[in-house]
């Protein structure tokens, strides 16, 4: 039940624009917040770098596209 509460919170935190992508925010505030809970890092650290991959893998296939696209493009 606290995941409802937890993620939104480390995902408003690592809009602050200190790192690219708010890598290193998201864990280090997941870490603390999960912490509370007796939750292990490395399982915090999993579960983020996971979570992230999935919502952007929508992201990564269309660069493939356009990057192939591009490069058929080019070649004649």
């Amino acid at each position: 039940m606290y995941y409802i509460i937890l993620v939104p919170i480390a995902t408003i935190l690592s809009l602050i624009p200190i790192t690219i992508s708010g890598f290193g925010i998201r864990e280090l505030s997941l870490i603390t917040l999960f912490g509370i809970f007796g939750i292990d890092p490395v399982t915090v650290v999993s579960y983020s770098l996971v979570a992230y991959t999935l919502a952007n893998l929508p992201v990564i296939l269309g660069l493939i596209l356009v990057v192939k696209k591009f490069l058929k493009n080019n070649k004649n």
